[in-house]
């Protein structure tokens, strides 16, 4: 059995009892949608005059619609993401809006009220999709995170960005590489539908 085989076989044993053991029953809210509840948010507070929208926005920062999502986790290099999807508290976003770093954002105005910032910090720690119709670890598209995505993300494993069958859609954290950190952010995913 070769070392990809053996860890993936690892991974599936420790992937269904972690899924066994988390088992809650009950609802869980929908998830944030990027267009309908983040991105007013922006508009109206970020997206004004001299702020983060147009040509000349701070720090090359556009918050307006059609421009938000792309520069918040695609950024032009060299600048780094600026929301890391499931770790509020390591995105930059999150700690201008708690004001955890200085400046704190809205500049000058006041600050976001406290249900805004739950909101964002939600979104985020669902992955921070463009659209709520979804997870990211739903490899596969099927409408849930099961074992045909585990599989797919096995194959996956310990690829490096640059290196021959690196997809990004499998480096959940966006470090460069599909290691065990991007195993754990699926693992919180796992069983869950899409839908």
């Amino acid at each position: 059995m070769g070392v990809n085989r053996r860890i993936a076989l690892s991974m599936a044993v420790g992937l269904l009892g972690f899924s066994v053991a988390t088992v809650v029953p009950g609802q869980t809210p929908a998830p944030a949608d990027f267009e309908k509840d983040i991105q007013p948010i922006f508009t109206a507070r970020c997206a004004v005059a001299g702020c983060h929208t147009g040509t000349t926005a701070s720090a090359g920062m556009r918050l307006d619609a059609g421009f938000a999502y792309d520069n918040l986790l695609n950024p032009p290099s060299p600048t780094s993401p600026r929301v890391i999807p499931k770790d509020p508290a390591r995105s930059l976003l999150v700690q201008r809006i708690e004001g955890t770093i200085t400046p704190r954002m809205p500049l000058g105005r006041d600050p976001l009220p406290q249900a805004q910032i739950d909101l964002i910090k939600r979104w985020i720690s669902e992955g921070a999709l463009r659209a709520a119709a979804g997870l990211a670890s739903d490899f596969d598209g099927n409408g849930k995170v099961d074992f045909d995505d585990f599989f797919l993300f096995a194959d996956a494993f310990g690829k490096k960005q640059g290196e021959a069958g690196f997809e990004a859609k499998f480096d959940l954290n966006r470090n460069g590489t599909v290691d065990l950190d991007d195993f754990f952010l699926f693992a919180e995913d796992f069983g869950k539908p899409t839908r």
